[in-house]
């Protein structure tokens, strides 16, 4: 009886369990029927009206690039009318909001409208287009001053140069250059006579951006160098991102919306937010891929002695972040992808491709110029030699007209090229292969820079093994942001199609996301996964700091 009163009492358990479980499932199918909240408002962020019945809509996220959205409405529709009259509107600015959830706690997708078109089909009907451009857009609009406190026309040092943990430094230039546009400390404010506009520098809720707080002690991020000489934010900040593997986000604050954390002041309407988050772990344990049988295996690459090849170091205890640990916990560690999309009768994966391309070069060349040092070095002996052998027949400087004639002859002659030869590829070909390459980029071979170009050259022409996918949402794995998803944009999965080898598949990075929804289709929302460092060696991403570091040398005019 005991027994049975058990048995009772676990079947009651796990009813309930199975219970709660499913209804978490139904709704989390529901959530992701909504149709989204689509909202226009106007250039101060003003509510126009909630998007309904448009015809069709569409927008993308990106990863660190401007995705696009555009809706389609009746050309007699309300918001359709009020977004023609131009001249009607006190604000000429639209913008838009796409919210995945109604409650606003999932991906948003923001932007400002680029066109607004009204179309005459050929059967008589009409229509209205309206196309946006994503919100990362206003960082290209956000120039990076050699010295942001002072005015334009004295601007000392000739570049602005900032060292330190990358997401501290990159997130410190955009505030610095955003306090600059809207502090007006050299030119008037928009509205002079209001008193509360000419301290706006010093009351970021109302500026139009803000960066989310952080702190440099707890940036585990790559340090390096950012520089620039009047360059737009994205310019200077793309070098950087692609380096440390950082992905810029930027979310629209409207009322009802968390504060962003470490944010102690009031927020305004509409103000964009801006942070940098490191969500591929490059520089972390991580995994690069995996098979069916043994699942995904956590590597480590390093640089082998002969700064060609590389070493992957196969972690054998790998550590489990403690979100993972947690129960019910939504989301994709960087530095523990575990999601894996495969192919097969039953598959979120719509379309995809899979490709291999052997090694090509066994060894790359590069140069051109001198070591640095090397022709000034050779000059001021040719000098000495022609001053003393001058002095011996009263003519003490004939060392300068010596050096004059012979420069033609020696300059660039001395340690101007470099060449590195590979011995694993030339095992790993066989007795006939292509021979040699050319590094672009790399003038001077020894030195930092021309070590970097061989580098990516070797990396360039390196074997590769990639997969490009589409995939469908919630098939099982559910796309979303903010907790409400297994997997968004920026975070890694691993992608094995029907017909690869042994098994194998590799881990790659989910670089889009695009929402679709229509009026007689339902939301539908798609992924597309690649590698966005596909050609970017890990050496490059070593050593791709220091060559910042002299560019900033030569924008600063102390190196040549």
């Amino acid at each position: 009886m005991a027994t049975a009163a058990a048995l009772k009492r676990l079947d009651a358990h796990l009813s309930e369990v199975y219970g709660r479980v499913d209804a978490e499932r139904k709704a989390r199918d529901a959530q992701r029927a909504w149709t989204p909240l689509v909202r226009l408002w106007d250039g101060d962020w003003n509510l126009r009206g909630v998007v309904g019945g448009a015809l069709d809509m569409q927008c993308e996220w990106k990863y660190n690039e401007v995705g696009a959205a555009f809706i389609t409405l009746p050309h007699d529709h309300h918001l359709a009318k009020w977004a023609l009259d131009h001249r009607g509107r006190k604000t000429k600015n639209i913008h838009v909001t796409f919210d995945r959830a109604l409650d606003g706690q999932d991906a948003r997708w923001g932007g400002r409208c680029q066109s607004v078109t009204l179309v005459k089909n050929s059967d008589g009907t009409r229509h209205v287009e309206l196309k946006f451009l994503h919100d990362l857009k206003e960082l290209e609009h956000v120039l990076v001053w050699p010295n942001p406190f002072l005015p334009a026309g004295v601007q000392f040092p000739k570049a602005f140069a900032l060292a330190g943990p990358l997401r501290t430094i990159l997130k410190t230039t955009l505030l610095v250059n955003l306090m600059r546009l809207h502090g007006n400390m050299w030119q008037l404010p928009d509205d002079p006579l209001n008193p509360k506009t000419w301290g706006e520098g010093f009351t970021p809720w109302n500026w139009s951006i803000i960066v989310a707080p952080g702190s440099i002690l707890l940036d585990d991020s790559q340090w390096g160098v950012v520089s620039s000489r009047m360059k737009n934010f994205m310019e200077v900040a793309a070098p950087s991102l692609d380096d440390a593997g950082l992905m810029i986000t930027c979310r629209r604050w409207l009322r009802g919306d968390p504060k962003p954390k470490g944010w102690l002041g009031p927020m305004r309407q509409g103000q964009l937010v801006v942070d940098i988050e490191d969500k591929s772990g490059v520089f972390e344990q991580t995994a690069i891929g995996g098979t069916i049988f043994g699942g995904m295996v956590r590597t480590v690459t390093k640089m082998a002695d002969n700064v060609v090849d590389d070493v992957v170091t196969v972690v054998a205890n790998p550590t489990v972040p403690v979100e993972h640990a947690v129960s019910r916990f939504l989301g994709t560690h960087p530095r523990y992808p575990w999601v894996v999309f495969r192919d097969g009768e039953f598959t979120p994966v719509e379309s995809g491709s899979w490709t291999w391309q052997p090694a090509t070069v066994a060894q790359i060349t590069a140069g051109g110029r001198s070591a640095p040092g090397v022709n000034s070095a050779v000059s001021m002996v040719t000098q000495l030699v022609g001053n003393l052998i001058g002095s011996i027949f009263l003519m003490p400087s004939a060392g300068g007209i010596v050096d004059t004639a012979l420069k033609p002859l020696y300059e660039d002659v001395f340690l101007a090229f470099g060449s590195v030869k590979s011995p694993l590829r030339t095992m790993m070909a066989g007795w006939s292969y292509y021979h040699e390459g050319w590094a672009e980029g790399g003038e001077t071979a020894w030195s930092f820079s021309g070590l970097v170009a061989m580098r990516e050259a070797f990396y360039k022409t390196r074997a590769k093994d990639y997969a490009t996918v589409a995939i469908r949402d919630g098939a099982p794995y559910i796309i979303g942001d903010m907790g409400r998803g297994h997997i968004w944009l920026g975070d890694r999965a691993g992608v094995l199609l029907e017909g690869m080898p042994g098994g194998y598949y590799p881990v790659l990075q989910m670089t889009q996301v695009t929402m679709v929804c229509s009026r007689d289709e339902p939301v539908k929302l798609t992924a597309s996964f690649g590698d966005p460092r596909a050609d970017q060696s890990p050496l490059a991403r070593l050593f791709g700091q220091s060559k910042q570091f002299f560019e900033v040398l030569k924008e600063l005019g102390v190196w040549a």
